[in-house]
């Protein structure tokens, strides 16, 4: 597990952020065999591994391909999926990231008509409830988000509610709920890229797609310790959609 430990893999337009089991703020790709389908089909939902190894499902596309806020919990143990409270607002194509306290932050994605937002809610899963908390400083939707090290939430670029791709990105602060922007702004405006978390506690950003629909090589860094965004070398090939597999030695693996 340690080989994909703090990375996140970007797949438009499903967002998928998980955590190891026990460990918060720490992120792995996870499966889970149930004896029960989901009771809502959706498309464009995210999916968080909670500290009690069940999983929650939030958001995403009906058949109508419009957002909803149901929300269902699944429950390896038992093979049963339950529902549990909605959303305050429905959502599809929008971040989640397990935080240190075991709660859940959803942040943006498409509302029900259509555009991105910019709205935020926490779900506690010792009481099943959602809370709105304080809302971006962008709207955006098919962004990332990770967990640094310091528990704030990172969330980077993605697309504003006329489709075109960002370059801003802004930090979220559990303990005040407040987003504040990061001190510069990404080199390049981007979405469909990959975002990992480091073992220095840094970010690699890489790949994408620039409002153009150009296929990007660039990629760049963001380092914590002053919340300022610089140039990394470019990737050999231009990708997006891709993966991104940080290893012990700290070294990364995009395919």
């Amino acid at each position: 597990m340690k080989a994909i430990l703090g990375c996140l893999r970007r797949i438009l337009p499903v967002l998928f952020v998980v955590a190891t089991l026990g460990q918060p703020g720490i992120s792995f790709a996870a499966t889970a065999t149930t004896n029960a389908p989901l009771n809502f089909g959706r498309l464009g939902h995210s999916t968080t591994v909670l500290l009690n190894g069940q999983l929650l499902v939030v958001g995403g596309y009906n058949n109508a391909t419009s957002s909803v806020a149901t929300v269902e919990i699944i429950d390896p143990a038992s093979g049963l999926v339950i529902y549990t409270n909605s959303l305050n607002s429905a959502r599809a194509a929008h971040s989640a990231t397990l935080l240190q306290n075991g709660k859940v932050l959803v942040a943006g994605g498409f509302d029900t008509n259509g555009f991105a937002q910019s709205s935020a809610e926490l779900f506690d899963p010792l009481t099943g409830s959602w809370t709105n908390t304080g809302s971006m400083l962008t709207n955006r939707q098919s962004h990332t988000a990770v967990l640094l090290n310091n528990g704030k939430v990172l969330v980077a670029a993605g697309l504003n509610t006329n489709l075109a791709a960002i370059n801003t990105a802004e930090l979220y602060d559990p303990s005040t709920g407040i987003w504040l922007a990061t001190s510069n702004n990404m080199i390049s405006a981007r979405s469909g890229h990959s975002m990992c978390l480091l073992t220095n506690g840094n970010v690699l950003v890489a790949g994408g797609t620039n409002s153009g629909a150009t296929v990007l090589g660039t990629a760049e860094i963001y380092t914590a310790t002053n919340s300022r965004w610089t140039a990394a070398s470019t990737m050999k090939f231009a990708s997006f959609d891709h993966s991104a597999t940080a290893f012990p030695n700290g070294q990364v693996l995009l395919a």
